[in-house]
């Protein structure tokens, strides 16, 4: 689970990194663009103040006195006509021209937002018309300020120091702001989609391998706890356990927490005499010297004041450098055989095995942790090459995204689409009716069936169909989409994928047919054995059992033809060979019996029952049956009786071997157009997990032939235990 949050915080951290690199390559744009616009704006403003001052010049010099109103007039005449011709720049920009009359900016010229008329005067000292009044108080520069609307603008100004004017050159801010807000809007929807895109292939990717840690951590953790020993784990010096089986609270009677938060108190607990030898073999094995697999056999205290002679073996794990940084070991309490010196030697090979044993244990153990460890690092390269791999991801698992706009009927494929309907971009009519005409014909209804209740039924649009290649060739495809719908509620646009399946859907095919055959093959099976049965059943009546039942006859014979006296020496061993000839000749109908039960052909399934459990009640009188008939004799098929008495003797036998039953009921009876049969015991039951324990195994086979007979005959099969409960064996098959 830890890895897991681990993953889950990446992905987070991934998604949070998208969003504010987006974020900030926008804004670095509109940065620029909106320097971009300062400029313009000041070489328009500029341009046109010095424009209107060298104009002003001219009239001065020539139009003083033909001009009426002089030439201040005479200039502005000429601005009004040059501007009646312009149309401004972008939607909202526009140029303005004014004077300071008294108390108010007085607007020399028509605009746009005023409908061709010159604006209102704006008093002087109002928040509105800010840029033209630094331009009128003899400022130059740029700033962002309402206008004489009240709008929010981007406008530079500059005086037109010899006429008294100011003119301004602006911009709607929400203009220059629109296509960054627009751009930024687009870009982090495509960023949240690639980016999920690329989790949900990251987590099929890394899922197997996640999994496969959990699975070891397991297995080792299974290994740690069911052996005897203490198992440890813990840096070379002892400054740190990383790891301590809880057989080390059966060992020391101390807890294994004490130890993880003192490592070195278990030195604490080792007699006087025997703690330096260990802390001096301690110290060489964590500097890398050579020593025993063994440590020297010490004593330790328990808290009870009981001593126990231990004996610990060590194994060091070393790095990619040869140099030690782990320890790993087992701890054995050897007091038994320290206290029962008469059987020294017996204990001495006996701790040999074991050693053995538990050092092959070892092995493993250590082999799964440095397997483990490898499998880390190899997560650890994935999760750093995942984001380069992530296109070349949605190739390899021939998957493609579609966006149907439905206002507009456009439809756009990515290049993964065209590689699976075999299609060129400029061989598609990006219509939904173009896409329509490569389904298959027999699909074609089902698909716009689909793509109706999706648009309006709101469904979620699933569905595997045919496509038809432009080649002739055909193709199974996966479909799978959501609709957008309006504010109106009515469908706007529907995205989805699509992915070939063909490939998966020819292997289920084959599987289909592949397990129809090995059906058929154990139907035959089952009648062949059947068949088998019943000839080898009628050759041991009619052979082996008639010939050992003349044989008795004949020795019967023999007895009564001698007289009194060859009677008397004969009588006894003759009589021992009737006997025996008996017991064979009950042997060999037994075993017929069992074999194929010949009650069955001459007289029907129900006789059979009974004789059955007649049979099972004497040889088993503590199980009380009880049984239910409730049906005819030929409403049960011929081709089925064999198979109910089958399962009936069957499940009869494992109420004998397992159960240890005292109560049996059997029903037979016809419901619902139905046969059903039901055998149930008050048994101690047992767990029907897969997973059961193998002492089950026996049963288990039971059960299978029984389910594989019902299956074959298409009926119905089923198992009802707990243990404790008893067991319940249900059969159904459909009459005929």
């Amino acid at each position: 689970m830890a890895w897991r949050r681990r993953l889950l915080i990446l992905i987070l951290i991934m998604t949070i990194v998208s969003l504010v690199i987006t974020g900030i390559t926008i804004f670095i744009l509109y940065n620029v663009a909106f320097e971009q616009s300062q400029h313009r704006l000041v070489e328009i403003v500029k341009n046109q103040a010095r424009l209107i001052e060298a104009v002003a010049r001219f009239d001065a010099t020539y139009s003083e006195q033909d001009y009426p109103g002089g030439s201040v007039e005479a200039t502005l005449s000429q601005i009004i006509d040059a501007h009646e011709h312009c149309e401004g720049f972008g939607e909202t920009g526009e140029f303005t021209l004014a004077r300071r009359e008294g108390n108010d900016i007085a607007f020399l010229l028509s605009h746009r937002h005023e409908e061709g008329k010159r604006p209102s005067p704006v008093p002087f000292d109002t928040d509105r018309a800010e840029p033209m009044r630094r331009a009128l108080s003899g400022m130059s520069g740029t700033l962002i300020g309402r206008d004489y609307r009240g709008a929010i603008v981007l406008a530079a100004h500059e005086p037109v120091a010899r006429l008294g004017w100011g003119v301004v050159a602006k911009i709607d801010l929400a203009e220059i702001r629109e296509p960054y807000v627009r751009a930024g809007v687009i870009a982090i929807g495509w960023s949240l989609f690639v980016l999920l895109l690329g989790v949900v292939l990251f987590l099929r990717v890394i899922n197997p391998m996640v999994g496969r840690l959990e699975e070891n951590e397991e297995r080792f953790r299974q290994i740690t706890e069911t052996i005897q020993e203490v198992f440890w784990l813990a840096t070379p010096e002892w400054s740190q356990v990383l790891y301590i089986s809880p057989a080390y609270e059966a060992l020391s009677g101390r807890s294994c927490e004490s130890l993880y938060a003192n490592p070195r108190s278990w030195l604490d607990a080792v007699v006087e005499e025997d703690r330096k030898k260990v802390i001096d073999d301690i110290n060489r094995r964590s500097t890398g010297q050579p020593t025993a697999t063994e440590f020297p056999e010490y004593r330790i205290v328990r808290p009870d004041g009981s001593v126990r002679w231990i004996l610990t073996r060590s194994f060091p794990i070393r790095d990619e450098h040869g140099e030690v940084f782990r320890i790993a070991g087992l701890a054995e309490d050897i007091s038994k055989r320290k206290h029962a010196e008469d059987g020294l030697k017996r204990a001495r090979d006996e701790l040999e095995a074991r050693v053995e044993a538990r050092t092959a244990e070892l092995s493993v153990a250590n082999e799964t942790l440095l397997a483990e460890i490898e499998e880390r690092k190899a997560t650890v390269r994935a999760l750093r090459k995942v984001r380069d791999s992530l296109a070349e991801a949605q190739r390899i698992a021939h998957l493609g995204n579609w966006d149907w706009d439905i206002v507009n009927d456009k439809l756009y494929w990515s290049d993964e689409i065209y590689r699976i309907f075999g299609l060129k971009p400029q061989e598609f009519g990006a219509t939904y009716e173009a896409f329509l005409r490569s389904v298959h014909p027999d699909n074609r209804e089902d698909v716009q069936q689909a793509v109706g209740r999706a648009l309006q039924e709101r469904e979620l649009y699933s569905i595997d169909h045919r496509i038809v290649l432009p080649d002739g060739a055909e193709r199974m495809v996966h479909e799978q989409g959501e609709v957008t719908f309006d504010e109106d509620g009515k469908p706007a646009r529907m995205t989805g994928t699509v992915q070939d399946i063909t490939e998966r859907k020819k292997v289920e095919e084959e599987l289909r047919v592949s397990q129809e055959e090995l059906r058929h093959l154990s139907a035959q099976l089952l009648e062949a054995e059947e068949r088998e049965r019943k000839r080898v059943a009628r050759e041991l009546h009619d052979g082996l059992g008639q010939t050992l039942s003349a044989m008795k006859f004949r020795i019967e014979n023999t007895i009564g033809e001698l007289d009194a006296e060859e009677q008397a020496e004969s009588a006894a061993a003759l009589k021992n060979l009737v006997s025996m000839a008996q017991r064979a000749v009950e042997e060999v109908r037994r075993i017929s019996k069992n074999l194929w039960p010949s009650i069955l052909d001459d007289l029907g399934l129900l006789p059979t029952i009974s004789w059955f459990c007649r049979e099972f009640g004497e040889m088993h009188p503590h199980v009380h049956i009880e049984r239910e008939m409730a049906v005819e004799e030929d409403s049960v098929p011929d081709a089925l009786k064999i198979t109910i008495y089958r399962i009936l003797q069957e499940a009869m036998n494992n109420v004998a071997r397992h159960s240890r039953a005292t109560e049996l009921s059997l029903s037979l009876k016809e419901e619902d157009g139905r046969l059903h049969l039901t055998i149930r015991d008050n048994g101690v039951g047992f767990d029907t997990d897969p997973t059961a324990p193998q002492e089950r195994l026996d049963r288990g086979l039971g059960l299978a032939s029984m389910k594989e007979r019902t299956e074959l005959s298409s009926g119905r099969f089923a198992v009802e235990s707990r243990p404790g409960f008893g067991t319940t064996i249900l059969a159904s098959w459909k009459c005929t």
